[in-house]
């Protein structure tokens, strides 16, 4: 059997050990997300929030990839010392994969987030204008009605 197709059905039994392992490594992740000082907006997410949450800043968002990461990373290890068959080259797939994912999902929540304070800037500006325009409007009303008391016999 090639190699490859050996590689490709250990990855997939490990995925299929991942699939079983989701709530437990959920659950470890928010655990860690809830236990670092440095995640002050995770703290107080409720259970359901936080797992449809990535932090509301750049950096939290960073941080709880991070611990995300880790929890999986952990997941490989045990699984590749109470799998001694598993060959080293499907676990170097395996977290490079995980890697790779890893990353595509920082640079994705990232994104999300310039989006966010680009629209929430925007928003501002329009907000500002909008003001703008009121307070000459009632400027150019105040410049009318003087100019009016003062021609008046």
């Amino acid at each position: 059997m090639p190699a490859t197709h050996d590689v490709s059905a250990q990855l997939y039994a490990l995925s299929l050990h991942l699939g079983t392992r989701r709530e437990e490594l959920l659950r470890q992740w928010r655990q860690a997300v809830r236990a670092d000082p440095e995640l002050a907006t995770s703290a107080s997410l409720s259970r359901s929030a936080l797992n449809d949450h990535m932090g509301y800043d750049v950096r939290e968002i960073l941080r709880e990839w991070g611990h995300l990461q880790a929890v999986i990373a952990r997941e490989l290890n045990t699984y590749a010392s109470s799998h001694p068959q598993f060959d080293p080259m499907a676990m170097q797939a395996a977290r490079e994969i995980l890697a790779g994912l890893c990353l595509e999902g920082m640079c994705e929540s990232a994104s999300g987030y310039v989006s966010l304070q680009q629209s929430e800037a925007a928003s501002r500006v329009r907000d500002l204008e909008t003001s703008l325009r009121a307070l000459e409007a009632l400027e150019s009303e105040r410049a009318t009605s003087c100019c009016r008391s003062a021609s008046a016999p």
